[in-house]
């Protein structure tokens, strides 16, 4: 988690990815510890304009605690920005036939 954060702090968002997943993915920790590097995984795809990822991170931290930290929040902010994202890429969305 200390690694990502830096990687964070630096910028270097991609690296930070890695941490936050090599993590997640690592046995061990106790159950929050594993949401803590869900949602610092959610914030670092939030800063890189990944809206989706950010989503399904923060999804999955709220499955498991609706409660923790502001995920709640995160959640209602990015749902908006995820579907205007889908209604924008729609095919002819912006097409006017004459």
């Amino acid at each position: 988690s200390m690694i990502g954060l830096c990687y964070m702090e630096k910028l270097m968002y991609n690296e930070a990815v890695q941490e936050f997943k090599k993590g997640i993915d690592t046995p061990g920790y106790e159950p929050e510890e594993y949401l803590g590097l869900q949602y610092d995984l959610g914030l670092t795809y939030e800063l890189m304009g990944n809206s989706e990822g950010a989503f399904e991170a923060f999804s999955s931290v709220y499955e498991h605690d609706s409660r923790f930290r502001e995920v709640s929040a995160k959640l209602k902010e990015l749902r908006k920005k995820v579907k205007q994202k889908g209604r924008d890429s729609s095919p002819g969305g912006n097409v006017s036939y004459v």
